[in-house]
């Protein structure tokens, strides 16, 4: 019944044997690392229009520093909002198993299963809700307000100041807590 709750001390060997699905588990990691790192070096390799000056990912890490200390003013507020997060997405799963211990097994599937792809839509929410808030807001917040002709009139892409306008320390909570399903789920996989 709580069988996902204990790692199970499985080898490569085993659990490439099992139905393929450590192949598909180191394939999808690649292919996420492999995404990662395509984004890290297209932003270091971006410069500014006059080719000096502070590229991209540089700039992207002053962003991202300077939207940390912002919400770090308030270190309870911001704790409080990834706790949030966290309980919201731990209720999900909580429905899920309740789900799975009354009924078993839904169509061959089983629940290891489901909260292996449960953590991996919930990873790639969490990261590209963290990275793309500033799209989110964009209609709101800038178009409405004209504080989009201010980004255009800047020597850099919209693009990375729409990305460097706010990175939310509340989506680690749920972060945090896709990435430790994740690793429950495949050990029992």
């Amino acid at each position: 019944m709580y069988r996902w709750f204990t790692l199970s001390y499985l080898d490569v060997g085993d659990l490439l044997a099992e139905r393929g699905r450590g192949l598909q588990v180191f394939w999808t990691v690649t292919l996420i690392l492999a995404a990662l790192c395509g984004w890290a070096a297209s932003c270091a390799a971006s410069k500014s229009r006059e080719g000096r000056g502070m590229n991209g990912l540089a700039l992207l890490g002053r962003y991202f520093a300077a939207s940390i200390r912002s919400q770090m003013q308030y270190p309870a507020s911001a704790l409080m909002l990834t706790v949030g997060q966290l309980a919201a997405t731990a209720i999900e799963m909580v429905s899920i198993w309740a789900l799975f211990d009354r009924f078993g097994a839904v169509k061959g599937w089983r629940f290891g299963e489901v909260m292996f792809f449960y953590a991996l839509i919930n990873i790639s929410f969490s990261i590209a809700d963290f990275v793309t808030r500033g799209f989110d807001v964009f209609g709101t917040d800038f178009v409405r307000t004209g504080d989009f002709d201010r980004l255009l009139l800047r020597p850099r892409s919209a693009t990375l100041q729409r990305v460097g306008h706010d990175f939310r320390i509340s989506r680690f909570g749920r972060f945090l807590q896709a990435a430790f399903i994740l690793a429950v789920a495949t050990s029992s996989l």
